[in-house]
């Protein structure tokens, strides 16, 4: 174990581990009910965005060798047989940077006994033509388990995903070795390995899903109640550099899958008795902003158009922003010329002025970026005096 240290920066804890990754715990985020899984889909324990409008998925184990696709609210739109594979216990799907192919993890492995780990590669079922799907198998074993069962419960994989040709694999961890998720890494084309131990992280819970996004700059695991969210890292050094723990508000779901619908819009499914097996999306904008230089955030193209106005500007202790789109629900970014986000705000039917308190924010230069009703964003520059 690293040494930690543990200190307090504006009224955030954070913990600090002595190397290049640091964790920042914030408040709990809430999750966005999108709409109930189809019945087909009883036990969901994956979720993969199709690039289009739609999410794939399947059911965990029970023989079923099948996926399906539904809509962004969870409705049911196709179903495919994949041949030449058993269900013995489908956890995860994921594909590589270009869609060109679909993996689907068979490593559920509760007791740690099994010896036919397999992943089945099959070309991206978006464009397939009919009903019916022929899939390769990855097979593999992992280089520090020597006994089956293993009493070092630790090699039950229920999330990977794909980057750069390899397909990296979280443990979900039991009893003792509950708080910790490995990380192993293995090529993505048919074969037999060994895969490769790269590296673990203390999440303090069971890993359940997992999901890079897509421009593999953001890298997200789940457990029913936490995302870990990992940033600015370098190749796969995945736990580096920042590291953010969010907690899932609301009442205890078993979640399962998750994926990235844009880069910063992740949505989640989850499985279990009837009413908790629904779809939900988690916006992560405030998390993921990629830090710009103060020239560069005057002199962007975007704040010379889809501009809002904002008045008083210069302002003191408030400012009034326009909500001329009349948006149904909006979100407010306050971010300094570092391009750090100081402030959050959502609002439901906001009125047509939106009065924007800033007698908290030191003098200086701001960009504030108005989110509205989909996802249209509106930005201004404003200055605050004192």
């Amino acid at each position: 174990m690293n040494s930690k240290s543990l200190f307090f920066i504006s009224g955030i804890i954070v913990l600090q581990l002595m190397s290049s990754s640091f964790l920042m715990t914030l408040s709990a985020i809430t999750a966005t009910v999108r709409g109930s899984l189809p019945t087909s889909i009883n036990e969901a324990s994956s979720l993969n965005y199709d690039g289009e409008s739609g999410f794939w998925s399947n059911n965990d184990g029970g023989g079923s060798n099948k996926i399906y696709r539904i809509s962004s609210t969870g409705s049911l739109k196709q179903s495919i047989t994949i041949l030449e594979t058993t269900n013995t216990d489908w956890e995860d799907i994921t594909h590589d940077a270009d869609r060109s192919n679909m993996f689907i993890g068979d490593f559920g492995n509760n007791n740690s006994s099994r010896r036919n780990l397999k992943i089945y590669k099959i070309p991206y079922p978006s464009s397939a033509s009919g009903n019916t799907i022929t899939a390769s198998a990855i097979n593999f074993s992992y280089p520090d388990q020597t006994k089956f069962p293993s009493s070092w419960n630790n090699f039950d994989v229920e999330a990977f995903f794909s980057l750069k040709g390899k397909l990296y694999l979280f443990t979900k961890g039991i009893g003792n070795t509950a708080k910790y998720t490995k990380m192993y890494m293995l090529p993505d084309k048919p074969g037999t390995y060994v895969t490769t131990l790269v590296d673990s992280f203390y999440v303090n819970g069971r890993i359940t899903g997992a999901a890079m996004s897509p421009d593999e700059k953001s890298a997200v695991l789940i457990s029913n109640t936490q995302i870990h969210l990992f940033r600015n890292f370098v190749n796969n050094n995945i736990f580096t550099g920042q590291y953010f723990k969010i907690g899932i508000s609301g009442s205890w779901t078993q979640k399962e899958g998750v994926s990235f619908f844009s880069n910063s819009l992740i949505y989640l499914s989850d499985e279990g008795v009837p009413g908790r097996n629904h779809l939900y999306s988690v916006d992560l904008s405030s998390y993921i902003i990629t830090p710009r230089l103060s020239s560069q955030i005057i002199n962007e193209e975007v704040f010379s158009s889809n501009k809002i106005n904002a008045y008083p500007n210069p302002a003191n202790s408030f400012t009034i922003i326009e909500n001329n789109e009349l948006f149904s629900h909006v979100e407010i970014l306050i971010l300094n010329l570092n391009g750090q986000v100081v402030k959050h705000i959502e609002i439901e039917n906001p009125d047509q002025n939106i009065r924007l308190e800033t007698d908290m924010l030191p003098a200086g230069i701001y960009a504030i970026q108005l989110i509205g009703d989909y996802r249209k964003k509106m930005n201004v520059l404003i200055s605050v005096v004192r």
